[in-house]
């Protein structure tokens, strides 16, 4: 008998916060649930057009897409552009992606097996039931399309790059960020995953849509930009970065006093924030971390102002399921901030993660917790972020 080929093993990546997938040409794409060999738990195949398709079969295909979709199976995406990049986000938007979609389809989506599949790749994401929320951005067909009908004065005998630098030009008075590099490299679309337990209204699906060659898509809700959009760049080296934890030595400005060698170990401890770090492993995260820091202080090799611990990839392996979970990762972030700011130090990167996870909290708090309970746990959050960002103002 002839020996069976194995099947090659999928190269697994970890969404915990952001996570920029880069895919290949192509008109739409399905995301859809799948194991964690890379097997899609939604048969695909069952959605692709015929050779020659009659008007009811097309109208039955469409009926099986929209289906599919009202079931949580299946999210069919126009993508519309070139090589690019798709960014998947367990957070709100940021500023700059918030003023510059154009077009937005929502749906939800069940993950149950922890895993999803995009083209070959594929995503692990908390096994959870997720809102999905996603947005086009330039340079997908969609987005540019509606800004050509929408923009006053686009030409469309001009290039993408030349009708965004006239649109840029007319409406704004800096540099244009937009080149023939920058239209290569883009986001193109955001996929934005909220768990079911966050979501406090019934959703209302979007309807599909036929896109390029003859695919049923999530259909688009446009709207108008006040301003050309901005470029949104994908981010692959920090993300590369943000796995693991590591004591480091770097150098940053020195205290105005510093303490007496035999008070190192009984300093005094960052305010306790009860609420914020009431988790068992949260609370044993931010004990070990500060005793390798205290410990690395009391070292005669290193000067007690350059030990801060940092986001790369070494250490604290034990602590990583907690940046695997979407219901810990923020008070995670938080906990590593409040640390790093006790030690003396605070990273921008972890400074901005720890701001940027604040309201997913907060709104935590306000579908979850009642009365006097939630109040303090509100004001809790607002004093770090507080204390976060006047420590972030010094450096």
């Amino acid at each position: 008998m002839p020996a069976r080929s194995k099947r090659k093993a999928p190269n697994i990546q970890r969404l915990a916060l952001q996570l920029d997938i880069e895919v290949p040409t192509v008109d739409c794409t399905s995301i859809c649930q799948c194991k964690a060999n890379g097997i899609r738990l939604t048969e695909l195949d069952q959605f692709a057009p015929l050779t020659r398709e009659t008007t009811v079969q097309r109208r039955d295909r469409r009926a099986r897409v929209s289906k599919a979709v009202h079931d949580g199976r299946v999210l069919p995406i126009d993508v519309g552009s070139g090589e690019g990049y798709i960014r998947f986000a367990l957070r709100p938007l940021n500023e700059p992606e918030e003023q510059s979609w154009l077009g937005k389809a929502s749906c939800m989506l069940d993950v149950a097996s922890g895993f999803l599949a995009v083209e070959e790749q594929v995503i692990q994401v908390p096994a959870d039931k997720y809102r999905v929320d996603v947005y086009c951005f330039v340079p997908c067909r969609s987005a540019v399309s509606h800004l050509a009908s929408t923009v006053s004065g686009w030409d469309v005998s001009l290039s993408l790059l030349d009708n965004l630098k006239q649109y840029w030009k007319s409406t704004r008075r800096y540099k244009c960020d937009w080149s023939k590099k920058s239209l290569k490299q883009p986001v193109a679309l955001i996929v934005q995953l909220t768990p079911a337990s966050l979501v406090d209204k019934p959703l209302a699906a979007s309807d599909v849509k036929e896109y390029g060659a003859k695919q049923f898509a999530l259909k688009w809700s446009f709207r108008s930009l006040p301003h050309c959009p901005d470029f949104i760049e994908p981010m692959i080296e920090e993300r590369e970065d943000a796995d693991e934890w590591e004591i480091v030595s770097i150098d940053v400005p020195k205290p105005r006093k510093k303490p007496a060698a035999k008070s190192r170990i009984a300093r005094k401890p960052h305010p306790v924030y009860p609420t914020l770090f009431s988790d068992d492993d949260l609370l044993q995260f931010r004990k070990q971390l500060v005793e390798l820091v205290l410990a690395e202080q009391s070292s005669n090799r290193y000067e007690p102002h350059k030990v801060v611990p940092c986001l790369t990839k070494s250490t604290l392996k034990e602590f990583d399921y907690l940046a695997e979970d979407s219901q810990l990762y923020p008070r995670f972030m938080l906990a590593l901030a409040c640390t790093q700011i006790e030690c003396g130090h605070l990273e921008a990167e972890v400074a901005n993660e720890a701001l940027g996870v604040a309201p997913t909290l907060e709104r935590v708090y306000q579908l979850e917790l009642k009365g006097a309970q939630r109040k303090s746990a509100i004001r809790e959050l607002q004093r770090l972020l507080e204390e976060i960002q006047e420590f972030r103002s010094k450096l």
